[in-house]
């Protein structure tokens, strides 16, 4: 232990380290005495500021209170580097002198390559070929763009001329060399902030195109070069308890049994899933067998059916989902959405159910047979920690892991459902008119924003998708409330065509074609951003226009009056003066 506050010398022969000692055994005695102590360890002296004692204006105590001033360093993670993964200028490969010359470096190692094992065959192929890479064509250097580099053209005459002014003024100090400093110093300054002002500018413009057109990774990309490169940094792991892992092994044990909570007890049974294991030329066979069966499938599906069917998408079904929101909000209907999850869905599916089904939607003899072969006789083997169960037979459900298996579900499923409610009325019924304007005034009185891209995308869907059935079409009951509509869909896309000039009457001209609606959007919203930075500008400039303006020096204005001749000071003075005097004349 050690005291901060420790031994003093004379007081009295140190009148000015009256702040070191804090008590006094009266009022009126002059003699002090260090009593009160501080105590630290040793390893924490280093952190100790200062301590003293505080005399307060209070004459009745005979102690004074005596701090210490601490500054705390917190404990720095030292984490150990790890060497970055070679990476190859891919770039250079496409200049024919470097080709040469990686194939001469590599024909000329790999032919020194004796008898060895594979293990060590194959080390002696990767290292050989990293090297005559990284000699051939140079390691991938990362560079981090920024206003500097970009304008280093520009930027570098008056860098260095304000280096020679620096030098000069260092060689001949003098007002004049002074004074040639501070002016290549602040043309630098100026020209910088110019540069630097542009290529942010350029930025934002460049990020906000891309994401009034939708190109998300475009708009990410520009995002990314703003903020510059990021560093993964890794935070302490704690446990359950809150205690913080610092081993290693601890640190991978806790992963494990995270996951292994997250993921369900592996002790249950029922958090198991069996998966099928098929050879290659099982596999063949099974994707000949998809390509004729999901023609099958498409007789059978319902138009809501998105998972696993070519030219849907999931994207379309919440597209969908928002659009009977909306118009059920606004036509006052009530609306109520079940979401199931059905569970081991694949492992139910009865095969001799499935069977039958098949060949009343005509499947082919030869295709069923095919598709019978892979589950008829089918048998599952359990291993666990090393051992393995005796072979069992698997009499129902379809295979997991097969690329027969989600067609063969959704084709079951269908049919359930085909069955189920093929009678039931109840439901929200869509009376659709994609035949007509989507912009009749007459239905459609409001602005409108964006969305512009997915409204050509919903337009170029067939008659009966339920996505352009929805945009198109109202529900068959119900009425819109008093008052002022709520914001759509489609006046967001109407909104949007006005503010970037868009006719409003023949846009499905152009959304018909995929490349020129998106041609024209991205000419539109760009000429829209110009338009709007020049209104901006020019409102700017007036504003200046107007405050650089010279006021005007009032002249004085007289009122006479018309009847009698006197002047007044203001006019409705006049006018109060005129209607009493010439009432009086009349």
């Amino acid at each position: 232990m050690y005291l901060p506050s420790g031994c003093f010398d004379d007081i009295q022969a140190t009148p000015h380290k009256l702040r070191d000692p804090s008590w006094t055994p009266g009022q009126r005695s002059k003699n002090w005495h260090q009593l009160d102590l501080i105590i630290s360890r040793r390893e924490h002296l280093n952190n100790i500021r200062t301590t003293r004692a505080y005399h307060s204006a209070d004459c009745d105590t005979d102690h004074s209170l005596v701090c210490t001033k601490i500054q705390l360093r917190p404990k720095k993670f030292h984490r150990v580097k790890q060497s970055a993964t070679l990476r190859i200028n891919a770039s250079a490969t496409a200049i024919p002198e470097n080709v040469s010359i990686f194939n001469d470096i590599l024909s000329s190692k790999l032919g020194d390559c004796l008898e060895l094992n594979t293990e060590d065959h194959w080390s002696h192929i990767k290292d050989t070929t990293l090297a005559a890479a990284l000699k051939a064509f140079g390691k991938n250097v990362r560079k981090s763009q920024d206003w500097f580099n970009a304008n280093i053209a520009t930027l570098q005459p008056v860098i260095e001329a304000k280096r020679n002014a620096l030098q000069n003024r260092h060689r001949n100090p003098s007002p004049s060399s002074l004074e040639a400093l501070r002016e290549t110093r602040r043309r630098a300054n100026e020209k910088c902030k110019i540069c630097a002002n542009n290529f942010w500018m350029n930025l934002c413009a460049e990020i906000q195109l891309a994401a009034d057109t939708g190109n998300s990774r475009g708009m990410f990309e520009g995002i990314k070069k703003a903020i510059g490169p990021t560093q993964s940094q890794s935070s302490p792991l704690k446990t359950s308890t809150g205690e913080i892992i610092t081993d290693k092994s601890r640190l991978m044990e806790g992963w494990v049994e995270y996951y292994s909570e997250l993921y369900g007890d592996r002790s249950d049974r029922n958090n198991y899933r069996g998966i099928s294991l098929l050879c290659i030329a099982g596999k063949l066979s099974a994707r000949v067998a998809l390509y004729h069966l999901q023609k099958i499938a498409e007789r059978v599906y319902p138009e809501s059916q998105c998972g696993f069917r070519p030219n849907r998408s999931s994207v379309d079904m919440i597209f969908s989902l928002r659009q009977f929101q909306e118009k059920c909000k606004e036509q006052q209907q009530p609306l109520y959405i079940a979401f199931i999850d059905l569970r081991k869905a694949f492992d139910l599916v009865s095969r001799d159910g499935l069977f039958k089904i098949l060949p009343l939607l005509g499947c082919p003899p030869k295709l069923l047979s095919l598709i019978k072969s892979f589950h008829d006789g089918s048998r599952g083997s359990m291993q666990y920690d090393g051992n393995r169960s005796e072979a069992f037979d698997i009499n129902s459900g379809v295979k997991q892991g097969c690329v027969l298996a989600p067609t063969l579900f959704n084709i079951f499923f269908s049919v359930l459902l085909n069955h189920a409610f093929k009678s039931s009325e109840e439901g929200i019924l869509i009376r659709s008119r994609s035949d007509g304007k989507l912009f009749n005034p007459a239905r459609l009185r409001a602005k409108t924003k964006r969305r512009l891209r997915w409204l050509g995308h919903v337009y170029r869907m067939e008659d009966g998708r339920i996505p352009k059935d929805l945009l198109y079409g109202e529900l068959e009951s119900g009425s819109r409330p008093i008052g002022r509509p709520k914001l759509r869909f489609k006046d967001v896309c109407k909104r949007d065509m006005l503010a970037t000039g868009l006719p409003t009457d023949n846009w499905e001209l152009h959304a018909a074609d995929r490349s020129d609606w998106r041609s024209v959007c991205s000419l539109a919203l760009q000429a829209g951003e110009e338009r709007l930075k020049a209104e901006a500008d020019d409102r700017r400039a007036k504003r200046k226009a107007a405050m650089n303006k010279a006021t005007c020096v009032p002249v004085a204005c007289v009122f006479v009056c018309s009847g009698c001749g006197r002047v007044c000071r203001s006019r409705i003075g006049l006018f109060s003066h005129e209607r009493k005097c010439l009432s009086q004349l009349r």
